[in-house]
């Protein structure tokens, strides 16, 4: 029987089955569900080409929001730790508006990534688009969802962009003078539009 169990596990764990994740994480106790996601992606992100996080609090715990927004970062970086793997790499990453997420800012870590979705999200998320998205030589399409912040002259996304499409709040700042020119840098990507 113990030979059995282990043969089950290491079958459930092999690259093939878990290279397509699709992560719900609901109700009570999201906490510690989200940190054995850590704890898995840790061990096995490598072998994760695609994911999709999809994480709802529970409307009586808001106080775990933080907590939760911070463990979805350290999840991101798990993967993007794991992906210097002979053929690792998040590919692509899809996380639902409900899913707690406070910033962007490990996304240019995952430098396999072609397809990234960040739809439906409020404009109280910050999208820092700064030099750092160029590490994302591989991004292709992207969806993307809040307050776009940039740095300097405006966003700077990686070249290989086919799609992109940018929703929020483009209120840049009141003074015409200091909004970014988006039309610049987003445009030139021919089949790019930005909502």
């Amino acid at each position: 029987m113990a030979l059995a169990c282990r043969q089950l596990h290491a079958a459930c764990l092999a690259p093939a089955l878990i290279s397509e994740l699709d992560v719900q994480i609901q109700g009570p106790r999201c906490v510690q569900r989200t940190q054995a996601l850590l704890r898995f992606l840790m061990q096995h992100g490598q072998h994760a080409h695609s994911l999709r996080l999809h994480i709802s609090l529970p409307e009586d715990s808001l106080e775990e929001h933080d907590d939760v927004a911070s463990l979805v970062a350290a999840c991101l970086t798990a993967c993007a730790a794991r992906q210097a793997q002979p053929g690792g790499g998040l590919r692509q990453l899809s996380i639902t508006p409900d899913t707690p997420l406070r910033s962007t800012g490990c996304l240019p870590l995952l430098t396999a990534l072609q397809q990234l979705s960040l739809e439906g999200r409020s404009s109280n998320l910050q999208l820092r688009l700064d030099g750092s998205w160029r590490q994302l030589t591989a991004l292709q399409e992207a969806h993307l969802s809040g307050h776009p912040v940039c740095d300097g002259d405006g966003p700077c996304l990686p070249p290989s962009l086919t799609r992109l499409c940018i929703e929020g709040d483009l209120d840049w700042a009141d003074d015409e003078d200091d909004k970014p020119p988006l039309d610049g840098r987003v445009s030139p990507f021919p089949c790019s539009r930005t909502a």
